[in-house]
């Protein structure tokens, strides 16, 4: 949605990102604990309305093709490619160089952000 925040906050204790949206820290509804994920995977896709007839605005996201990313993990971000070559094969995401990136043990979040999206790094080393 236009407007939506979603924070992550590493923790340099526990190696992990907190995720917080609209301002507040996100928990499980059932235990109550913290939503964290060891990594986080940025990808930009195009978005656009879908033509249904219903005129309710909503939206398809075209995940084909090679698309840029960031692989964040340990408090540090690299500039990934995320590369996808057809609706059924699986995603692959690679360094600059194009080497595949080894994803560190644990949890993995995936964000698909639109084109436009304003990602900003704040406490974590990017790396170019």
């Amino acid at each position: 949605a236009k407007g939506h925040t979603v924070e992550y906050k590493y923790n340099e204790d526990t190696e992990r990102y907190t995720r917080w949206t609209k301002g507040k820290k996100m928990s499980d509804e059932m235990t109550g604990e913290d939503v964290t994920t060891k990594n986080i995977i940025i990808t930009f896709a195009e978005n656009y309305t879908l033509d249904d007839g219903e005129n309710k605005g909503r939206q398809d996201v075209i995940t084909i093709g090679s698309l840029d990313g960031y692989y964040i993990t340990n408090g540090r971000a690299i500039k990934i490619k995320c590369v996808k070559n057809g609706r059924t094969e699986q995603t692959t995401y690679t360094d600059l160089n194009g080497n595949e990136i080894e994803v560190n043990d644990g949890n993995t979040w995936v964000n698909v952000c639109p084109i436009d999206a304003n990602v900003t790094f704040t406490g974590i080393e990017e790396e170019v």
